[in-house]
C-alpha cells in the first residue's frame, strides 16, 4: 500500500519561533492596515473579547463588553464572579453558558498564578494572555 502522507520531522521551539516571525512579517507586509475589530484597552480585556468572539461577530462582542469591562476590572474580579451573573451579562452572545464558564476558569488560573508569583493586581502580562488564548483556540 502506497503511503501518501509522510511525517514531518519535529520542529524545535526556536524553529517554530523563527517561522512564526516570518509569517507575521509577511502578513504585515501584505496587509499593513489590518486591525483587530474587537475593542479593548488592555491585555485582559483582549483575552475576554477573544474568548467571547468565538462563533459570533466582533460587532456583537463590542456591544456586550463595555458593561462587562466596567464591572470586572481585574482577573481576580472575574475569578470571583458568579457564573449566572456572567451569563446574564453576555446572554446576547451565542454559546454564552460555556463562554461564561471558560472566561471565569481562565481568570481563576491567571489570578492563582498572580498570587503564586506575587504579581500586583492589574499587572497581567502578555505571556499570560498568550498562554490563555493558545489554550482557548
Amino acid at each position: 500500500m502506497a503511503r501518501y502522507c509522510t511525517r514531518m520531522p519535529r520542529e524545535s521551539k526556536e524553529a517554530k519561533g523563527r517561522r512564526a516571525g516570518l509569517i507575521v512579517d509577511a502578513l504585515e507586509k501584505e496587509m499593513p492596515e489590518a486591525k483587530i475589530a474587537l475593542e479593548y484597552q488592555d491585555e485582559l480585556q483582549l483575552l475576554v473579547s477573544v474568548m467571547l468572539s468565538a462563533q459570533t461577530t466582533d460587532a456583537l462582542v463590542n456591544q456586550v463588553t463595555p458593561a462587562l469591562f466596567a464591572k470586572y476590572r481585574t482577573a481576580q474580579d472575574y475569578a470571583r464572579a458568579s457564573i449566572p451573573e456572567l451569563e446574564r451579562m453576555i446572554r446576547r452572545i451565542g454559546l454564552y453558558r460555556g463562554k461564561a464558564r471558560n472566561v471565569r476558569a481562565a481568570m481563576q488560573r491567571i489570578a492563582a498564578r498572580m498570587v503564586r508569583e506575587r504579581m500586583a493586581p492589574g499587572s497581567i502580562g502578555v505571556e499570560e494572555i498568550e498562554r490563555e488564548i493558545a489554550q482557548f483556540v
